[in-house]
């Protein structure tokens, strides 16, 4: 019996450090591609995000908007959105078709995991979802030293939305949570365990691996990161996101936790406190 390719979607917000990750996981052989943003002084290392993949999400938000509420449900079948389906699907088979193992990562992606969900199943591909998350005053902070014209408030609200919906709509798929302090400190065990997880063998040498992400990670992150005391303390952190990101650390720590029914309880009686809101 033929095994199933596998993708690895990388989700989480902007600023989380899915660039970083998107870099390391290619060590584990995962093709991301030929076609990449070009990197700028906003993340001189690259983004490690395919053009293609981009340009198609954009066409989504063009057509269906790209304000921080989800989607209509099943908007992924509306008429406006079957061409992008089709060129999606093109585009995978053309690009990944002969990859038994590849992934992409844009953070809007987190938008579109219904879609996604739809190509997967009829390309026959199972998916396997990394999220990364990130403490949210970091989060902000990093947007407006990167965009000097950011606000903080929208930063704040991107990264609780993107967060939200990586977690719910992937509540039943094979999930690997990790947040962006975790990896700084130890990215070699995080990749490690994530082959573990996901079922993808090593095939080089261990100790070639954990010397080739710790020349992914640049040494001066670690001392960007804020305190958790000064994340609780912080008045321009409101509740939502500051329980949201306990929430996961927890999670990012406890595999039992991660994958139990409280945690996704948990997420789901935020999304839908944050949403109903917004109505």
């Amino acid at each position: 019996m033929t095994e199933k390719r596998k993708t690895i979607a990388i989700l989480g917000s902007g600023r989380c450090g899915t660039s970083m990750i998107a870099n390391s996981i290619r060590l584990l052989g995962v093709n991301l591609g030929k076609e990449f943003i070009v990197p700028d002084e906003t993340n001189p290392k690259g983004f490690w995000e395919n053009q293609n993949i981009v340009d198609i999400h954009k066409k989504i938000i063009m057509a269906l908007g790209n304000q921080n509420t989800p989607y209509p449900r099943g908007w992924w079948n509306k008429a406006e959105i079957a061409a992008v389906k089709q060129d999606l699907k093109c585009y995978l088979e053309k690009e990944f078709g002969d990859s038994p193992l590849w992934g992409w990562k844009d953070p809007r992606t987190c938008q579109c995991i219904g879609l996604w969900k739809e190509v997967l199943k009829e390309l026959d591909v199972e998916p396997y979802y990394l999220i990364v998350v990130r403490n949210p005053k970091d989060v902000v902070n990093s947007f407006q030293k990167a965009y000097k014209h950011t606000s903080g408030k929208w930063a704040l609200e991107r990264w609780i939305f993107l967060t939200l919906m990586a977690l719910k709509e992937t509540k039943d798929e094979r999930r690997y949570i990790v947040d962006y302090d975790q990896f700084l400190a130890n990215g070699f065990r995080t990749i490690k365990q994530l082959s573990s997880d996901f079922d993808i063998p090593i095939s080089q040498k261990e100790s070639t691996l954990k010397k080739q992400i710790q020349g992914i990670i640049e040494p001066n992150l670690q001392h960007q990161n804020s305190s958790m005391e000064s994340l609780l303390t912080d008045k321009e952190i409101n509740d939502t996101a500051r329980r949201l990101y306990l929430t996961c650390y927890k999670a990012c720590y406890s595999t039992e936790y991660f994958h139990s029914d409280e945690f996704k309880s948990q997420i789901e009686n935020y999304f839908c406190s944050w949403f109903n809101e917004r109505r």
